[in-house]
């Protein structure tokens, strides 16, 4: 080798490892993270680019959160903020408080698991109500490139006006129920140590609702599915709509990190942000946040009552289906599959009967209430997150 060729090589890997160490730099990032105690902090990560795109580390800042996870073969475990999320590998299913789908798929490979940069922020809200915004500068003292934004993600929610809330809801409107059977099909949801199948509780439960109430002739009860097949969310909100549909219950199990995590949860539609517009599907001009969760606190009153079950809340919480329905909306999650003693219950065909009793008392409580008038307390989300209903 000439000396003049070895010079060559060595100014050339000189300038290559420069620019290598350039890009690492521009690789450093940081969101602004808003918990829902609107408390803020800052929490950096490092951008890797898997086919090109702007990927994360999950369980890096599943750790930076003050979160834990477990990876599974197929799916990672997430624990954080007092919820339980399952992240589906090499795929773009969530399940959490609601089932929800990603842009793009969380990777799976010898380095780690890896949740899109995009998705971040989405998948953080979703799951745990944590809002994630991309800091305006990176570690280099310059502004990283914008994000695209996704549906789910507002760049500035307190600039936009928020909408209105329903100040009167008459429960003789009330006509047809649609009852959802969450998961389905290859779409097990979450499972238990026994192998016990979210889908297959929640779809029982579905059964002998409907057959309680087949005889009422005041009310139709629509269910999403009556056997094991995998429905979409659009598919379900077809459903809602083309029935016509003025209440929607839908049936979940819930997970917990905890083993000692046990009982049922109710869950309403958090207050949106934003209108409904051209552009922005599923915002609506009117909110039915507040109806919701009163709506949701009678259901729990009467299946707590119906099966000496412990309660483990009422949350609000932002929900796919929620967002598309424009009517009341709850969610029940009929126990917690990851603890011992309620997958034993869950599978329990005499505790069903005592589940679907429950939730037919509350839909009678339901119907059975006067037209609502709700003053500007009740119209306030500001205290009606994590609430204990324990009143």
């Amino acid at each position: 080798m000439t000396p003049l060729y070895r010079s060559s090589v060595t100014i050339v890997s000189t300038l290559l490892l420069f620019v290598i160490s350039i890009h690492a730099v521009a690789q450093q990032a940081s969101f602004k993270v808003m918990d829902s105690q609107q408390q803020s902090r800052s929490v950096p990560y490092t951008i890797v680019k898997i086919n090109g795109m702007d990927y994360i580390s999950l369980p890096a800042i599943t750790k930076a959160l003050g979160g834990a996870h477990t990876i599974q073969p197929r799916r990672m475990r997430v624990d954080l903020a007092g919820t339980t999320a399952w992240v589906s590998l090499n795929d773009n299913r969530v399940s959490a408080l609601s089932l929800f789908s990603l842009t793009h798929k969380v990777v799976k490979n010898n380095e780690g698991v890896f949740i899109s940069r995009v998705d971040a922020p989405v998948f953080f809200r979703n799951a745990f109500q944590l809002t994630l915004v991309p800091e305006q500068a990176g570690s280099s003292g310059e502004a990283p490139p914008a994000l695209p934004m996704a549906e789910e993600v507002a760049p500035a929610l307190e600039e936009l006006p928020a909408p209105t809330e329903v100040k009167n809801f008459s429960t003789s409107d009330i006509k047809v129920i649609i009852l959802d059977a969450g998961h389905g099909g290859y779409n097990t949801g979450l499972s238990g140590e026994a192998g016990t199948l979210e889908k297959d509780i929640v779809l029982a439960v579905a059964n002998r609702v409907a057959a309680q109430l087949a005889e009422d002739t005041s009310i139709t009860v629509v269910q999403t599915r009556k056997e094991d097949v995998y429905l979409s969310d659009q598919q379900r909100v077809a459903i809602f709509l083309q029935s016509r549909a003025n209440l929607l219950i839908s049936l979940h199990v819930g997970g917990a990190f905890s083993p000692e995590a046990q009982g049922l949860a109710f869950m309403y539609p958090s207050k949106p942000t934003r209108p409904r517009n051209s552009i922005t599907t599923g915002k609506y001009a009117t909110s039915y946040s507040a109806v919701s969760r009163l709506f949701s606190r009678k259901l729990s009153t009467e299946l707590i009552a119906a099966t000496n079950s412990p309660n483990r809340g009422l949350f609000a919480i932002p929900n796919s289906l929620f967002k598309s329905v424009d009517a009341p909306a709850c969610m029940i999650e009929l126990g917690c599959i990851t603890n011992v003693n309620d997958e034993v219950s869950l599978n329990d065909g005499v505790y069903q009967d005592k589940l679907a009793t429950g939730i037919v008392q509350g839909i009678y409580a339901i119907l059975k209430s006067e037209s609502l008038t709700l003053d500007s307390n009740t119209l306030s989300n500001q205290t009606l997150t994590n609430e204990s209903i324990n009143e």
